[in-house]
């Protein structure tokens, strides 16, 4: 659950239904993910993005529940179908996100490092 997530999530629910069956294409033909619907309407996705780093193959996880259908299991439910079968997952979240890190550790996920960002503005 990154910063942005709310805002990006909105966005996604509001496009056009062609851009939501891409969208859905898109993540179940190019990355290990599930889309959970609620009659039609987009309500959780997760998935795994693959990527190399340090000649190591890492998989890290991105779940996004709609914020009027969180605390309802469904979470749960995305996060289970996407482990089964994982032997290792990473996950990417602010530290001041309690509520998302409260979440990742109910499924056994623990600190491995922190990550430090820096910026710099450019006239």
């Amino acid at each position: 659950m990154y910063e942005n997530s709310s805002k990006e999530l909105r966005e996604v629910f509001t496009l056009s239904r062609n851009f939501r069956n891409f969208l859905i294409r898109f993540i179940l033909r190019r990355m290990n993910g599930f889309i959970c619907l609620n009659e039609k309407e987009i309500v959780g996705v997760v998935f795994l993005h693959y990527s190399r780093s340090q000649g190591k193959n890492d998989k890290t996880l991105g779940i996004m529940v709609k914020e009027n259908h969180q605390r309802r299991g469904i979470g749960k439910k995305l996060m289970y179908a996407i482990l089964k079968n994982q032997n290792k997952v990473m996950v990417d979240v602010r530290e001041y996100n309690k509520k998302a890190i409260k979440f990742y550790k109910s499924f056994g996920f623990k600190e491995s490092y922190r990550v430090i960002k820096m910026e710099r503005e450019l006239k």
